[in-house]
């Protein structure tokens, strides 16, 4: 799970970098027997027909990186039960939202 928030930080650190600067948005809710954590920056965004390309091995919109942060997001979600999306607007920034097994609430 480290490896999968530390990707997703990377990943929008480095959307932002081209703007020199931006902010990131954590939120955290729980839905039912779910998590939900969603990730926004705002970086220069992504067109829509590239947001499922996010996720695919080697692919990057970047000069620098292998384009494997988000592959590995997606991965390691799926590994635990749970998925990936992302939603953009170009010029206003992605979110990425990950869906995952909530732990048990106590009594």
């Amino acid at each position: 799970m480290e490896h999968l928030f530390a990707n997703l930080l990377l990943n929008s650190i480095q959307a932002m970098s081209a703007k020199s600067g931006g902010v990131i948005e954590i939120r955290v809710k729980r839905v039912g027997k779910r998590a939900v954590i969603e990730v926004r920056d705002s970086g220069p965004g992504v067109k829509e027909e590239n947001l499922d390309k996010m996720f695919e091995p080697f692919v990057g919109f970047r000069h620098e990186g292998f384009g494997l942060g988000l592959f590995s997001v997606r991965r390691i979600a799926n590994e635990h039960g749970g998925d990936v999306k992302a939603a953009s607007t170009l010029g206003v920034g992605t979110t990425i939202t990950v869906t995952l097994q909530a732990a048990p609430t106590e009594p």
